[in-house]
């Protein structure tokens, strides 16, 4: 049985106190309440395990996965192939665009999405049956180089500071 908590607040009760003050206290009711009611047949359902449910919402997951995989056809996969080989080369021009003055700024730190993206359209083109890695490979590339121009930069400027600060 369900209840419901009413609060009676339009009764008070007051309290003289010795300051000539009053103090309010709320009177809380519980009635209960006629509206849901629970069947009996909702309570006798037997409950499932916890591993047991992840275990079989795991399994129509991977189910769907290997299903999703053999619709695919060969023209989608070189498709997927060439936005890779576009995307990575796309990468590693913007990286070389650092020596332009404000642009290339914007155009290298751009670099490191379009190599993550070419990485992982040539991950689902080999999935689909793709042998035409080199997208893959320029997104690669880029992110490595990416990562080393990064690092260089920072070593430089504490080198910079160093030289700086003096002794």
């Amino acid at each position: 049985m369900q209840f419901t908590l009413i609060a009676a607040v339009s009764l008070f009760l007051f309290t003289p106190l010795p300051a000539g003050t009053l103090s309010v206290s709320p009177i809380l009711v519980i009635v209960p309440s006629p509206k849901l009611q629970v069947s009996k047949v909702a309570r006798q359902r037997p409950r499932v395990p916890l591993a047991a449910r992840l275990a079989e919402r795991l399994q129509r997951w991977l189910e769907g996965r290997t299903a999703a995989g053999a619709e695919d056809d060969p023209e989608k996969a070189d498709r997927l192939a060439k936005q890779s080989l576009s995307l990575g080369i796309i990468s590693l021009v913007s990286l070389l665009t650092l020596w332009i003055p404000v642009v290339g700024f914007f155009l290298f730190l751009a670099s490191l999405p379009v190599g993550i993206l070419a990485l992982i359209k040539g991950q689902k083109a080999q999935k689909m049956g793709s042998e035409k890695l080199i997208g893959m490979i320029f997104g690669a590339v880029s992110m490595g180089l990416f990562l080393i121009t990064i690092i260089f930069a920072l070593l430089l400027a504490i080198v910079l500071l160093a030289l700086t600060m003096g002794p």
